[in-house]
């Protein structure tokens, strides 16, 4: 009878797993989703799109967000007919019997007819003449300005030139309805599952609270259709300049456009207030022009008359669409308004924010993607609010290679897609890829302990890592390691699987046996981990200490390691006592000489070892006349009963 010593020679490997070496003077990439901060959207350029494995809650990176005004204008472009003024006349105050001069504007050939509705902007010196205007018809070249007597005895020093309000200007209502948000968020690597939409959290609030939004999603495939309303790429940038007169204010994009929304607002309100206290609705007269910045030539005014009797904030936005591709100076003047009474009127318009547009029909394949419209804006406090949501994540080949991809958070076959993955793996050819041991070890990880699967995987990756600790950070909490063994890809699990070989004083020589003691051996462990079952599957940051303090040794000495990928409590617990097992129970280092033909073993097998110099059971040779029913040993063994 052989007494046999069961020792792995792989367990340093998963001691490489929990705790990964340090290294010094390299700073970590940012962290979005295991970190203290909480589950981050990233919102700036270059940032990566995540691999989910298993279900997680994930922030997403943002692709596009643009404010929607309640009421918004489309320009087709339809210019308006500028004439030019070269003297304005009149004006002089009368008195008690003569109510003055009327202004008298010379337009040569202005085309205009009796009784047309114009609006005069630029003139210099006679500035009363500015304004929405019915004017009289004295002939081809001049005009007089009804109810105009007595304004203005300025003289005309230059300038000036008007639009018809029947030739080109449009005249509008501003609303009082508060604009909405509108994002298009990339939330990972296709194809996945499914998003879990009840789960949606904004700024750490239920999307319930929001009833008004609109989600619409696409699962990443490679030929999913764009989403509904988002196949243009659409950024909306904050200005926040009030529009003055000429020369008004003057915006470059930031990149190159295809159409772009200006988005004006009256934070004041638009109106007019009586003595009686009536209120009544005032008119805004606005115009903007662009041009191929930085020196292209003017397009023709486009003019707005925009109306509104709120006193609370109004909006209104213009689009124009239909340019070609390029940087465009946008100039945006206020010309004039009915009243401009500062007590009781309120008329001064602002540039809120230009969203610049970038047409076509952009699918993103192979990316999950969520479209969120009709965000209320003012609940979200002048900020783009935080996203995240829980969602099952890749589908990935389960128990082959000419298989359809299926949902999975099983640690093997997840491990396989990022081996084989062309996409975001390591692209490494099913040939090489030992698919019996990814069996072995799949099966593994679903046999049952303590009510549940012994392990799964809840794992994101979202950061620059290397290939190495993505792998033992995917493989470490189903106690696992990769090894590439003939040329094959082969995962091998810790665990007491059968020996391999017996090793003894017949087949191995000098012999060294090391009694391991450590007096600083850690007793406790405090890990840190993504709790999947806290409150409304928030998968926050957490931290479980082993064993309960309840239990802990008179000498306490504690380390802490973070845990990715395992996100429930009780398997975060059993990898703790795993290690607490290891570091107790590993005391013994053996080291001997084989000769390669003696040895079939390879890393991380389990073998038996048996020799007389510990007195590790009693082994020797077979000697002659030995069958395979007949065995003569070289020494005396005694069998007990």
């Amino acid at each position: 009878v052989v007494i046999a010593a069961a020792l792995s020679i792989g367990i340093s490997y998963l001691t490489f797993a929990l705790f990964p070496p340090a290294k010094p003077h390299i700073t970590a990439p940012d962290e979005r989703t295991f970190s203290w901060e909480g589950i981050q959207t990233a919102i700036g350029p270059g940032g990566v799109v995540p691999v989910l494995y298993g279900q997680h809650r994930v922030g997403g990176q943002l692709l596009s967000a643009n404010v929607d005004q309640a009421n918004t204008v489309i320009d087709d472009g339809v210019t308006v007919s500028v004439v030019t003024i070269t003297n304005v006349t009149g004006g002089e105050p009368g008195n008690e019997e003569n109510p003055g001069v009327i202004l008298t504007v010379t337009a040569p050939a202005h085309g205009q007819a009796d009784q047309a509705t114009i609006t005069i902007t630029g003139v210099q010196g006679k500035t009363a003449a500015n304004g929405a205007w019915r004017i009289t018809v004295l002939d081809s070249n001049t005009f007089t300005l009804a109810s105009s007597e007595g304004i203005d005895s300025a003289a005309y020093t230059s300038g000036g030139s008007f639009v018809s309000t029947e030739s080109g200007l449009r005249r509008v209502e501003a609303l009082a309805t508060p604009p909405t948000l509108t994002m298009l968020l990339a939330f990972g690597e296709g194809p996945i599952d499914g998003f879990l939409l009840h789960t949606i959290q904004v700024n750490g609030q239920p999307i319930g609270n929001f009833p008004s939004v609109e989600i619409l999603t696409t699962l990443g495939t490679q030929n999913q259709a764009a989403l509904t309303s988002f196949g243009e790429t659409r950024n909306t940038y904050a200005s926040g300049s009030e529009i003055p007169v000429d020369p008004g204010v003057t915006y470059t994009t930031a990149s190159p456009v295809q159409a772009f929304i200006l988005n004006l607002v009256w934070a004041e309100g638009l109106y007019i207030l009586f003595e009686t206290g009536d209120k009544s609705a005032n008119e805004v007269t606005l115009q903007y022009r662009f041009r191929v910045s930085p020196s292209g030539a003017w397009s023709d005014w486009s003019v707005f008359l925009v109306s509104g009797d709120r006193t609370a904030p109004v909006h209104f936005s213009i689009r124009r669409e239909k340019l070609t591709l390029h940087l465009y100076d946008i100039q945006v003047v206020f010309v004039s308004a009915t009243n401009m009474d500062d007590v009781r009127a309120k008329w001064k318009p602002s540039l809120e924010s230009v969203t610049e547009i970038q047409e076509g029909s952009e699918t993103y394949p192979y990316t999950a993607l969520m479209g969120i419209r009709s965000l209320p804006t003012q609940s979200l406090h002048g900020a783009l609010p935080n996203i995240t949501v829980v969602y099952r994540g890749r589908t990935v080949r389960v128990g082959g290679f000419a298989v359809a991809e299926a949902w999975t958070d099983d640690p093997a076959w997840c491990v396989m897609d990022f081996l084989t993955n062309a996409r975001y793996g390591q692209a490494i050819p099913d040939a090489q890829v030992n698919l019996p041991a990814f069996t072995s070890y799949a099966a593994y990880c679903d046999e049952t302990q303590d009510g549940e699967v012994r392990h799964t995987l809840n794992y994101v990756l979202d950061r620059d890592v290397r290939v190495q600790t993505a792998l033992l950070e995917m493989m470490g909490g189903s106690r696992a390691i990769m090894l590439k063994s003939e040329g094959l890809w082969t995962p091998r699990v810790t665990r007491n699987d059968a020996a391999v070989q017996l090793l003894s004083w017949a087949n191995c020589s000098n012999v060294n046996l090391t009694y391991l003691r450590d007096r600083d051996r850690i007793n406790v462990f405090e890990a840190r981990f993504a709790n999947e079952a806290v409150e409304s599957q928030s998968f926050a940051q957490d931290v479980l200490t082993w064993p309960s303090i309840d239990d802990w040794p008179a000498d306490v000495r504690k380390a802490g390691l973070d845990i990715r990928g395992v996100t429930k409590p009780t398997r975060v617990m059993r990898a703790l006592q795993f290690e607490l097992n290891r570091r107790q129970f590993e005391n013994l280092a053996l080291s001997i000489d084989c000769s390669l033909e003696a040895v079939v073993l390879s890393i991380h097998d389990v073998f038996r070892f048996s020799h007389p110099l510990p007195g590790w059971g009693t082994s020797g040779r077979l000697r002659e006349g030995s069958t395979t029913t007949n065995l003569v040993l070289d020494v005396d063994v005694v069998v007990e009963a």
